[in-house]
């Protein structure tokens, strides 16, 4: 599948200055990322959140903090291509094992690829990913990450 998206450079830079900006109003966030809604629904994203913070706020309260922010910051075409505001627990197995694979097995550090980095066609605990883009996967926000001895649960294409 080739990279399409409706998402620009410039407007996922955007939301890097977004989090930046969050992170220092309330705190260092675990993960924040998006995730490609689904593999019929091409172009439409959902925006994945997670922090300790956000644990003890509630997800209402934390949605309506994070669309404030994404109104202000993204264009209306951009906006309208975002489905959703999905805070995870920072439990979540998803939250510990992004930050895991990529940090630990890949080797990568989101934070230095301002646009967020790419990720396609891959699997993750059980979530498919067809297209994210990760802009931070922090292990070290939650404690330490536990090796799953599941490997087989992490597929990245």
């Amino acid at each position: 599948m080739a990279v399409q998206t409706v998402v620009s450079v410039k407007e996922r830079e955007k939301i890097r200055q977004l989090l930046r900006k969050v992170e220092d109003e309330k705190g260092r966030l675990s993960l924040a990322m998006l995730a490609g809604s689904s593999l019929n629904l091409v172009g439409r994203w959902s925006f994945v959140v997670s922090a300790p913070w956000m644990d003890t706020a509630g997800p209402r309260e934390v949605v309506s903090y994070l669309s404030s922010y994404l109104e202000r910051y993204l264009d209306k075409k951009t906006l309208a291509a975002i489905d959703r505001v999905s805070v995870l627990p920072s439990k979540d197995p998803l939250v510990q094992r992004i930050p895991q694979l990529l940090n630990d097995f890949l080797g990568i550090d989101v934070s230095t690829h301002e646009a967020g980095f790419y990720m396609t066609n891959s699997a993750v605990e059980d979530w498919n990913l067809p297209q994210a883009f990760v802009f931070l996967a922090d292990r070290d926000v939650n404690g330490k990450v536990t090796r799953s001895a599941n490997k087989e649960k992490v597929a990245l294409h």
